[in-house]
C-alpha cells in the first residue's frame, strides 16, 4: 500500500538542507509560547482587550487591534517566525461544539 513519493530534485535538496534539530527546538519553544499565551488570557482581557497579542520566548512582543499592523511592526523588528499570536476578545467567547 505504501508507495515512495518522488519529489522534484530541488525539493529533495531543500529537504536535505533542513536543520532538523533547530526545527525541533523552534517547535518546542513555539509550544511553550502558545501555552504561556493561553495561560495569560484573563490578564490580557484587562490589559489589551480586543487586540491581537504576539508572544516570543514567553514574553509579549506586541499587541494591536489590527493584525496587519501588528505583523508589519513585528516584521520591522525582525520578528517574523515562530511567534504565538492570538486574538484576545474583551469577553470570553463561548463555543458550542
Amino acid at each position: 500500500m505504501g508507495r515512495d513519493i518522488e519529489f522534484p530534485r530541488e525539493y529533495e535538496d531543500a529537504i536535505a538542507s533542513l536543520d532538523w534539530e533547530q526545527m525541533r527546538v523552534d517547535l518546542e519553544q513555539f509550544e511553550r509560547d502558545s501555552r504561556y499565551l493561553a495561560s495569560i488570557v484573563p490578564e490580557l482581557r484587562e490589559q489589551h482587550p480586543d487586540c491581537w497579542v504576539a508572544v516570543y520566548h514567553e514574553q509579549i512582543v506586541g499587541f494591536d487591534p489590527d493584525l496587519k499592523e501588528l505583523l508589519a511592526r513585528l516584521n520591522a523588528q525582525g520578528l517574523k517566525q515562530n511567534l504565538a499570536i492570538r486574538y484576545v476578545s474583551r469577553e470570553p467567547v463561548l463555543l458550542i461544539v
